[in-house]
């Protein structure tokens, strides 16, 4: 996982979550474009991570 998804704007930070709820997360990283081919564009950005985590709970979960 790194920061080279493609997008072309830091998502998931704290200015852009400020107003919106957190059950819209997944849905606002899933429906954001992609500009640019993954691994060619560096850009920091929280939505890779975030969404690796949010695929990660649903998985554990189901082992419960």
């Amino acid at each position: 996982m790194t920061h080279t998804m493609g997008y072309d704007k830091i998502l998931l930070m704290r200015d852009d979550m400020k107003n919106m709820n957190s059950y819209d997360y997944v849905d606002f990283i899933i429906n954001y474009p992609i500009t640019y081919k993954a691994g060619e564009h560096y850009l920091y950005s929280n939505a890779g991570f975030y969404l690796l985590s949010a695929v990660l709970q649903e998985f554990l979960q189901e082992d419960l």
